[in-house]
This record gives C-alpha cells, sequence and structure tokens, in this order.
C-alpha cells in the first residue's frame, strides 16, 4: 500500500483536521504520538474519524503489518472488483488502500526561519524513509520553505499547497484567503493591518505573544512581545479570517483576538475566507499517492 506522509504546521491543524475526517475513503490515518498532534487528535474523535497515535520508531514497523495483512479476507473480493473497474476503465477506490502519516511541528517554529527549516527538512528525511510522497501542510512561510526538497537519494516526491494556478501559497493566510493575488487585495483593502488570524492563530495569540518575548531575551533582545513589534511597526489593525470550521468555538476566537488587541490598542477587521485549497491539495496528493499503487498481480 502507497504511504502518504504529512508535515502540518499547527497554524493549518483545523484544515487537516477538517479533510482528514471529510474523506470517507480514508482507512489507515497514523497520527505521531506528541503533544503537537494532540489537539488533531482530540479534533479528529470529535468527528469520529478513526486514527492511531504511534510514536516514530514503531512507525515501519507498523506500516509493515498493515502491508501485509491488507484487507484480510476480503482482499480476493477487493482484487477482483478492481480488475473489473480497470476493464470498464474506472479507477475503483484506490484512495481507500493509501496509508496516510501525519505530523504536526509547534506554531513557535515561525519566530526564526532557518530554525523552521531546519526542523521541516529533519522531518522531510525522516518520513521519506517509510512513505511514497510527502505533502507538506505549510506555504512558503517568508521564503524558509522556498525550494525545501527530499534529502538527496530520496525518491519521494514533496507536494505543496498551491492556489488555482499551480503556484505555492505565501503562508496558511495565502491558502485560507484563496491564494497570493488575493491576500494581496485583502492587504491593499485594508491598510494597517499587521496581522491576520484564522481561528487557530487566534488561539495561539497568548502563546506567540510570549514566545516572541521569551525568544528576544534568549538571544538578548529588547525584551518586545509580538504586540509591542507590531505597534513599533505603525500597524494599528489586526484581522479575523473566518474559514468556515468550528473546532474553535467564534465566542473563543472572539474574545482571545478582542483581549490582545485591546492590549494593544488595535482595532479589529472581519474577513472571510475558505478551506478549498487544503481539500484541493489534499485529494491531489492523495489521489496521486493512490496513483503510485503497484498494478493487480505484481509482487
Amino acid at each position: 500500500m502507497p504511504v502518504l506522509g504529512i508535515i502540518a504546521c499547527r497554524a493549518l491543524e483545523d484544515e487537516l483536521a477538517h479533510v482528514l475526517s471529510d474523506d470517507h475513503e480514508l482507512r489507515h490515518l497514523i497520527l505521531i504520538d506528541n503533544l503537537d498532534c494532540f489537539n488533531l487528535s482530540r479534533k479528529l474523535r470529535s468527528k469520529n474519524r478513526s486514527h492511531l497515535l504511534e510514536a516514530w520508531g514503531d512507525i515501519p514497523e507498523m506500516l509493515n503489518g498493515i502491508s501485509r495483512t491488507g484487507p484480510g479476507i476480503l482482499k480476493p473480493l477487493l482484487d477482483r472488483s478492481r480488475r473489473l473497474c480497470s476493464l470498464l476503465g474506472k479507477t475503483g477506490n484506490a484512495g481507500e488502500d493509501v496509508i496516510i502519516v501525519v505530523n504536526v511541528l509547534k506554531i513557535a517554529l515561525h519566530i526564526d526561519n532557518k530554525v523552521l527549516r531546519a526542523e521541516v527538512s529533519k522531518n522531510i528525511e525522516f518520513m521519506s524513509q517509510f512513505s511514497d510522497s510527502i505533502l507538506l501542510f505549510y506555504g512558503r512561510c517568508g521564503n524558509a520553505l522556498k525550494d525545501i526538497e527530499t534529502p538527496p537519494g530520496k525518491h519521494c516526491p514533496l507536494f505543496f499547497l498551491t492556489d488555482g494556478s499551480g503556484e505555492r501559497v505565501d503562508d496558511c493566510i495565502a491558502a485560507a484567503l484563496g491564494g497570493n493575488r488575493q491576500y494581496g487585495e485583502a492587504l491593499s483593502s485594508n491598510q494597517g493591518v499587521g496581522y491576520f488570524c484564522t481561528p487557530m492563530w487566534a488561539s495561539s495569540l497568548d502563546y506567540t505573544d510570549r514566545e516572541v518575548r521569551k525568544y528576544n531575551i534568549e538571544h538578548h533582545l529588547k525584551p518586545k512581545s509580538f504586540g509591542d513589534i507590531l505597534v513599533e511597526l505603525g500597524y494599528s489593525k489586526i484581522a479575523t479570517l473566518d474559514t468556515g470550521l468550528k473546532f474553535i468555538s467564534d465566542f473563543e476566537v472572539e474574545s482571545m483576538v478582542s483581549d490582545f488587541a485591546s492590549l494593544y490598542h488595535l482595532e479589529v477587521v472581519r474577513l472571510h475566507g475558505s478551506v478549498k485549497i487544503a481539500e484541493r491539495c489534499y485529494r491531489q496528493a492523495k489521489g496521486d499517492a493512490a496513483k503510485g499503487m503497484r498494478p493487480l498481480g505484481t509482487g
């Protein structure tokens, strides 16, 4: 069975929970058992999306076990069905046979582009050892991930979040707004906005504020919080971005953004987004992984 690895930023946790819970063909979903995957697991359980939590070191053996056992006694029937679909020019439900392995990385990595790139690269290298392809649930993130690729000698294609024309999105906000062009338009139409908050970014505002201050202190810089930096740069507004996902309630989002805006005397602007890019890129990556399956009757 082909394995699609997904490496995701926690900022896109809601979008990832949405596409995984909405995929009714998916039978094998494994999350890396760590603190950063905990909330994703909780959100998947709230949608009755079954999954396993496994340690990094146990994944290769587990994948071998799934590949060996496969669909068990149903395998001959499934094989016959797929052969019939092939004769009729149909693809069948190959998506059911894709194993997805997910790891989620800290939002705070964005504070330092070098650290972000190093951590994503490390995860790509490890995941490429057992994956046939990898989907990065990241944008270019200030060009930290602009030209990132799989390690030399590893045949493991990378898929990225892209807009309708195939261009990689700048970041998760561009993904939520529909692409880089729409992001540019939103910036032009909302002068003074220094920060765009999806529900996940809103829920992390206080954490981000503290982490930026902590980072500055550790690097012997002036102990400024994230809010201090926004005000110092002359920004006067913060925007909320409603993606339509309700893993975090509207009340919680409004409360967290309002508290932050009040603390730094910022005006709140409300905008609408979507999850279309996340949905399309997930479907494409999974579909391409399914096509990578060996033809029936081989091996």
